[in-house]
């Protein structure tokens, strides 16, 4: 399973990514939305960890947008 990571708090984010990768899983960190949605166009995720509070977007707003699709217009 290869999960996408949006977590600002670099030392949680690594935490975290070990935990998934305990598990024989794959993972990619991203700081913010912007670094998030640019590889979710280029890349295939089968899970995603959000953080709610982010330095350009809210995580429910990355939600929405993730469901809707219109973030590939951007």
């Amino acid at each position: 399973m290869h999960i996408g990571i949006l977590e600002d708090d670099a030392a949680l984010a690594s935490h975290v990514l070990k935990v998934i990768e305990s598990q024989s899983h794959t993972g990619a960190i991203f700081p913010t939305a912007k670094a998030f949605f640019s590889a979710v166009k280029r890349n295939t995720f089968d899970l995603f960890v959000f953080d709610w509070r982010l330095p350009d977007q809210d995580g429910l707003t990355v939600l929405k947008l993730l469901r809707s699709g219109s973030f590939q217009q951007d």
